[in-house]
């Protein structure tokens, strides 16, 4: 199947060789690099030399320019004008993300993913907002040749946040969600609780910045760890609403591909 055929272990975050050698080591299939791509390009293009077929790089944009560090650094470029040269530095793969809209974990930007699947030299995967095989299929039909996907693992068994995490996911609706984040140039998407309504208000008052990143800090662990559902940041994507029960990691990627399969079987029904 779709599933038993592709799925691959890959890491993000990594900035140099050492890195890139503790974690291919450690079992890992493929590794994301973002900003060393554009800030260290000779140095990127030697890891991929090191590690042919095995490096993808992660593309975060605003209005399509290119972001770095975490989405607070401007590049000072535009997504058309490194994927070229991504290509021919040894980039195996792209994985693109709109921070004004999967940023936020709100979907995926489809435009932009056909356009990049067409025009790119290097495969692209989707990522954002993706949680069942309908939404697979549909970006192997766009050109996505892979997909990145979150929210549909926090229920997953074997992950390890706090029950309470899991239960606010299993619980969550359409509208149980709410975006964070955009003063501070790190915009998220969480279950709506005390502390993320809080913050929301915080965010567009005249508190200082370091303020606001001090009531922040910490939010998380006290959500992925202590399972604290006040004063606890339990993010999650739109597409915890569609998300309803917990499972293994197999029987995740099992069903989502065993759907995505069945969709794009029966896809051409509706075109003849």
């Amino acid at each position: 199947s779709l599933g038993r055929k592709y799925v691959r272990i890959s890491l993000g975050g990594v900035r140099d060789e050492a890195a890139a050698r503790m974690w291919f080591d450690a079992g890992v299939s493929r590794l994301i690099i973002g900003t060393l791509a554009l800030e260290a390009p000779e140095e990127f293009s030697r890891i991929c030399r090191l590690f042919p077929g095995r490096i993808g790089v992660s593309l975060d944009a605003a209005d399509g320019r290119l972001k770095t560090r975490g989405w607070v650094k401007d590049a000072g470029l535009m997504v058309e004008d490194v994927v070229p040269g991504l290509a021919d530095a040894g980039a195996a793969f792209l994985i693109y993300t709109d921070i004004t809209r999967d940023g936020m974990q709100s979907g995926v930007n489809l435009p932009m993913l056909e356009k990049l699947a067409r025009e790119s030299p290097v495969p692209v995967i989707a990522a954002g907002g993706i949680g069942d095989g309908r939404g697979v299929a549909a970006a192997f039909m766009l050109g996505a040749v892979g997909v990145q996907l979150g929210t549909r693992f926090l229920v997953a068994k074997e992950c390890g946040v706090h029950q309470n995490y899991k239960n606010k996911v299993l619980k969550a609706n359409d509208i149980a969600t709410m975006s964070t984040g955009k003063r501070l140039g790190h915009p998220v998407r969480s279950i709506k609780n005390p502390y993320t309504k809080e913050y929301f208000k915080l965010e567009y008052s005249n508190i200082s910045d370091e303020e606001l990143e001090a009531y922040g800090r910490g939010a998380l662990y006290r959500a992925a760890v202590e399972g604290d559902e006040k004063t606890g940041c339990f993010l999650a994507g739109q597409i915890a609403g569609m998300v309803n029960k917990e499972q293994t990691a197999k029987e995740i990627i099992e069903e989502i591909f065993t759907q995505a399969e069945d969709v794009l079987k029966g896809a051409t029904k509706w075109v003849k």
